[in-house]
């Protein structure tokens, strides 16, 4: 008896490419923290105005988790997603260090919107398959 060996079938999920596709927009584009009196500015500009080589770590690592997290995204779109968050989440940490030193509003306060489209491309990718499905019945 043979048996026919099958190729699996490439995943053509729309939902992850544009899920990734916001996480690098985000990053690369958008700004995401706003700082009162100086403006909005993409994460990386926020790297000129850490003061300690702790922040800038930290500015430097959500930076690089959220970019690699879109990468990786377009070919394994949950793991991408976790790394993104994971990212974000340091994100949402340089924002509130910023609302410490400033000494009002909370953090969330201080993040712009390239911040919370990353959020959007990071849920698209975490359930780009549930989506898929559903708008494909």
């Amino acid at each position: 008896m043979e048996t026919e060996t099958q190729k699996p079938k490439p995943n053509k999920n729309p939902v992850k490419f544009i899920g990734a596709g916001l996480l690098l927009i985000s990053v690369l584009v958008l700004p995401w923290i706003k700082i009162p009196l100086m403006g909005s500015g993409r994460i990386l500009e926020v790297l000129d105005l850490a003061e300690s080589s702790g922040e800038r770590t930290l500015v430097m690592l959500a930076f690089g988790l959220v970019l690699v997290g879109g990468i990786i995204a377009i070919f394994k779109p949950k793991i991408g997603a976790i790394v993104a968050i994971l990212g974000l989440y340091f994100s949402l940490n340089i924002a509130s260090l910023i609302a410490e030193e400033i000494g009002e509003g909370t953090p969330f306060s201080f993040l712009d919107f390239g911040y919370y489209l990353a959020l959007v491309g990071a849920i698209l990718c975490l359930f780009s398959n549930r989506i898929y499905k559903a708008i494909k019945q």
